[in-house]
This record gives structure tokens, C-alpha cells and sequence, in this order.
């Protein structure tokens, strides 16, 4: 299972610009992925707040976050096409496309 390295962290404080560039640079990832795979996109992105993004206390975060998507699809019996766990400066990020069946 990918993890985000909390030792690997940034820990430091990211400014407004930064941060809304990141936000734009995570929109064309998500479009980029589904033009690769048109299917389920499910994006983890924890939010903290104040300037620092990427500690190992919001990479701890993540991670759990990221288990508890991972279980819960190999629960349902969701078929991952891609999975990738990103580390950022602006905080972690998570992509996973899925084939799941429709629900009424």
C-alpha cells in the first residue's frame, strides 16, 4: 500500500500563491486522470489549517485516510484501475480511479 513518508514531510509554511497554484495544478491532474480513465475519480485532499500543509502530523492524517479508501474498496469489491498517493508541499493528495457498479 502506498503511504506518504511522514519523515519525508516539507514542514514548511506554504503562502496564498502557492497554495492556489497547487489547487489549480491538482485540477489538471484530476482532468488529465479522467482522460486516462473515464470512470470513478474518488480525490483525497485532507484540509488543515494555517500555512503549514505537508508535516508529518497531516502525512499521518492522510495516510489514515487513504487505508480507510483503500479497505473500503477492496471491501465493496471496487476494481482499482490506478491509485497514487502524492506528497506536496500544499499537503497530500490522493487519486483513485475505480470501476464500480452504478447504485439506484
Amino acid at each position: 500500500m502506498t503511504t506518504l513518508h511522514p519523515e519525508r514531510a516539507a514542514n514548511r509554511a506554504v503562502g496564498l500563491t502557492e497554495l492556489l497554484a497547487a489547487r489549480e495544478q491538482r485540477r489538471d491532474r484530476q482532468q488529465a486522470w479522467l482522460a486516462r480513465h473515464p470512470t470513478t475519480l474518488v480525490v483525497l485532499t485532507p484540509l488543515a489549517p494555517g500555512a503549514l500543509k505537508d508535516s508529518p502530523l497531516t502525512r499521518r492524517i492522510f495516510n489514515l485516510g487513504w487505508q480507510a479508501l483503500r479497505n473500503e474498496q477492496r471491501r465493496q469489491g471496487w476494481h482499482c484501475l490506478r491509485a497514487e498517493a502524492l506528497g506536496l508541499p500544499a499537503g497530500g493528495e490522493g487519486f483513485i480511479s475505480l470501476q464500480a457498479p452504478r447504485r439506484r
